[in-house]
């Protein structure tokens, strides 16, 4: 990558701008998606935490399934009961 350490030390800091081109190159090198990098800076954010999801469930077996599908159920009520 042809980037610099103070220019990845500016964009983390947001002391400057990231273009297109810098942005894939980071994705590329950290091998995850441009939405990874970006998904608590969007304002719809709701779509990547769902794919997100799914990816993450997709080789699941029914039992494992059914037990994350508890798991969530319980954490969805806890967060729901507590403010936070």
């Amino acid at each position: 990558m042809d980037l610099e350490a103070s220019n990845i030390s500016h964009i983390e800091r947001g002391a400057s701008k990231v273009g297109l081109g810098s942005l894939v190159k980071i994705a590329n090198v950290l091998q995850c998606s441009v939405d990874d990098l970006l998904c608590d800076s969007l304002l719809w954010e709701r779509e990547a935490f769902e794919n997100e999801l799914v990816k993450l469930t997709g080789d699941c077996t029914p039992a494992e399934l059914r037990i994350l599908t508890e798991q969530v159920r319980f954490l969805k009520n806890t967060l729901r009961s507590c403010p936070l």
